[in-house]
């Protein structure tokens, strides 16, 4: 049976709640998984994906931030939970049968193979058993490459993106300095821990430049070629928009080729 993705179904869902709770960041939410939705087909494309695959990433890309959006609009069961948590996922999709209301002609292993991409899409890292399928592995790597494709297509006006979204002011931004006006510059173990290979954690982030060196250590373990170029593409106009101090300025573009050179060494 042939996977049938309800695209209008689920657009309509998200145009009902945004109707219903009108918000900024609610608009801001549904236009972000629409930009994933367009990245994974450029990434499904890239890797020459079959029909059935592509269905499936569809579906992926389409409800990895389901949860999310009903808690934005204050209808989540649990508002407190993770949107990528295995609980949310099985009160508001997989538990009742909602999934098949937006995607048709899956088998059991098809609403596993979704529900487990969307449940690793936002971690650290893919944290799957030792034997899991490579079909597993395959759908959450790129599910997280094509977030990471969308997320980075906004950053590439780091000043906009840490005005609006983060709330800093711009004496903030210019100085970088946390908002409790106890650390500027960068913290430390942002360096080490981007220096080390490892993704930042957002309680290290005290600063602009920290959010900056944690934007960039997303092209750490990106998996598939179309995202990597897309979002070097992205990375090096982010980097020439720097707004910081030439002293800070300096140790984020440090970060930057650090990146570069571990990729040309990869490669």
């Amino acid at each position: 049976m042939n996977i049938n993705v309800k695209e209008a179904e689920i657009l309509q869902f998200y145009a009902k709640q945004a109707a219903e709770h009108p918000s900024e960041r609610l608009t801001l939410r549904v236009s972000h998984i629409k930009d994933v939705v367009r990245h994974g087909r450029l990434i499904a494309d890239g890797i020459g994906l079959d029909s059935h695959g592509r269905a499936i990433l569809d579906a992926i890309t389409y409800l990895h931030d389901y949860y999310q959006v009903l808690q934005i609009a204050n209808n989540a069961p649990d508002p407190h939970i993770h949107h990528s948590d295995p609980i949310a996922l099985e009160k508001t999709l997989f538990g009742n049968g909602k999934i098949d209301d937006y995607v048709g002609g899956l088998t059991v292993f098809d609403k596993e193979v979704i529900k487990t991409a969307i449940v690793q899409h936002a971690k650290i890292a893919v944290n799957l058993p030792v034997d899991a399928s490579s079909h597993l592995i395959l759908f959450c790597n790129l599910i997280r490459d094509a977030d990471k494709s969308a997320i980075y297509e906004l950053i590439e006006e780091p000043v906009y993106v840490l005005r609006n979204d983060h709330g800093y002011t711009d004496d903030q931004i210019k100085s970088s300095r946390s908002k409790d006006g106890i650390v500027t510059g960068v913290n430390p173990k942002v360096l080490v821990d981007f220096t080390d290979g490892r993704s930042i954690l957002n309680e290290d982030i005290k600063t602009p430049a920290d959010w900056a060196i944690g934007m960039l250590g997303y092209l750490y373990n990106v998996q598939t070629d179309v995202a990597l170029k897309n979002m070097l593409q992205s990375a090096a106009k982010f980097v020439g928009n720097l707004p910081f101090s030439a002293e800070v300025n300096d140790v984020v573009r440090g970060c930057y080729y650090r990146t570069l050179n571990s990729l040309a060494v990869r490669n």
